[in-house]
């Protein structure tokens, strides 16, 4: 029955009255809304609704009150429910686009509205899709119960064999497209290798939709983790510092994409990153060594390479501080960021763990990233210099100090005192394994990390 002669929200003839509850507890803004019970019981569940709460004294034949699910949107269920106040030829006039029909299906299908169904799946039948949208079609109809119109199953082809075909298609074809743009060096492909990404990470992060089946995120999960552990033994195993460089790059870019999508993954990266014994090994091992002398001493604030000499230096290359650079990035602005800010939520005792195996390390790199090494010495050792001063203000090259020093503390202030004295005690003892100038700068910033939980916490962490 076509329904011209009523309007959605007339309130001087409708005989409902609709309260959409939203899942915190709060009405949704647009309450009450106005209905027509001769409308409403194009769906069944209205139907039964309306017939368990007639009741002729009130002014209203019936109130009807909805709660969304967790993920519910009143404007869909409004939007489903206007679906019904059309014609039989202006049905197909609802929809602007496939993910109109893709919205107000589902409500359809939980109103037992089944011209709302038909209409959904004559638009959906009748347009182009993208493979994205493909994709999310058939996995919504895959979740509902609802009988899916002859020609739009013969034009998804939907049967269990078909969809294990295609799933086993994605498990080639996701590793395979991560492995093209992963492997190819952006130093030498540039502008052409930033458009790959971009295309791959769009269609990626599409499979992380609400609406895609499961299977087919699982195939993603384990595509990017393996792809990740990949870089991470090309790290450690590189045959050279510009292929680490290299493989460091690429698992940035990577990281990044990891973020984009759900289920846990990026928590999933965190743990595989920072419980890797090798890398933490390698990353730790001094690279560099200097003797002070009495030129340097008397000039400690005129920087350049020649100051140190760092350019002939044969044991800290551009392809070196190149590579720190990267692994700083994935340990500061990826990993320690994303643990401070609250992004990654792991047990106490792991927070505790990453800051004790990771904190020196980190340290290290920034040290060595450095291109002023003596000055580094002479700011802790010259007594003129303060300790008030910022580091970081000493050293321009130290862009990573001042996330480095608010990260640790960060993390350190939401652990109880007795964690925070462990790792400081902690920090003390692998002090002792850094080279002489790299010693006075971690002992520096020891102190300054502990000046600020104290004010973060209270002073219930004594100086040493």
């Amino acid at each position: 029955m076509d329904s011209p002669f009523f309007q959605l929200g007339d309130q001087n003839n409708g005989d409902v009255k609709l309260q959409i509850i939203c899942f915190d507890g709060h009405p949704y803004g647009g309450n009450p809304i106005y209905l027509h019970s001769q409308v409403l019981k194009k769906s069944s569940y209205f139907e039964a609704r309306l017939s368990e709460r007639w009741s002729p004294e009130s002014s209203f034949s019936a109130e009807i009150i909805i709660t969304l699910p967790p993920d519910g949107s009143a404007e869909n269920y409004i939007d489903c429910i206007r679906l019904m106040y059309s014609s039989h030829w202006e049905k197909h006039l609802s929809f602007s686009n496939v993910d109109d029909a893709l919205r107000i299906l589902p409500v359809a299908s939980e109103f037992l509205f089944e011209e709302g169904i038909r209409a959904c799946m004559d638009y959906l039948e009748a347009v182009c899709w993208t493979p994205e949208q493909k994709l999310r079609i058939r996995a919504l109809l895959s979740s509902l119960q609802v009988n899916i119109s002859t020609d739009l199953a013969e034009r998804l082809k939907i049967s269990k064999s078909f969809f294990d075909e295609e799933l086993e298609l994605l498990k080639k074809i996701v590793p395979q497209m991560l492995s093209e743009v992963l492997n190819k060096p952006f130093v030498s492909y540039g502008v052409p290798l930033k458009h790959m990404r971009e295309t791959v990470e769009k269609q990626i992060v599409a499979y992380f939709e609400e609406d895609i089946h499961p299977s087919i995120q699982k195939i993603c999960r384990v595509a990017l983790l393996d792809e990740f552990r990949t870089r991470i033994k090309k790290i450690k195993r590189g045959p050279s510092t510009e292929i680490r460089d290299d493989a460091c790059e690429s698992l940035l870019w990577l990281l990044d994409l990891i973020k984009l999508c759900k289920n846990g993954i990026f928590e999933a990266a965190f743990t595989i990153f920072v419980k890797d014994e090798d890398i933490a090994g390698i990353l730790a091992k001094p690279k560099i060594s200097w003797s002070p002398n009495t030129a340097a001493v008397s000039r400690p604030f005129q920087y350049g390479a020649s100051f140190i000499n760092i350019n002939n230096d044969q044991n800290f290359s551009d392809s070196d501080r190149s590579y720190s650079r990267r692994v700083l990035e994935i340990l500061v602005h990826r990993f320690l960021d994303a643990l401070a800010n609250g992004d990654i939520i792991i047990p106490k005792r792991e927070r505790v763990s990453f800051l004790i195996k990771w904190v020196p390390v980190i340290a290290h790199l920034v040290c060595r990233l450095a291109c002023v090494y003596k000055a580094c010495e002479l700011i802790y050792c010259t007594s003129s210099v303060s300790l008030s001063v910022p580091f970081s203000s000493h050293i321009p090259g130290l862009k990573f100090s001042e996330r480095f020093e608010g990260g640790v503390t960060n993390i350190l202030a939401s652990l109880p005192p007795s964690d925070q004295k462990q790792i400081f005690s902690s920090f003390t003892d692998s002090a002792k394994k850094f080279q002489t100038w790299e010693r006075g700068i971690f002992h520096w910033w020891i102190k300054v990390i502990r000046i600020a939980v104290m004010a973060e916490n209270g002073s219930h962490l004594q100086m040493e």
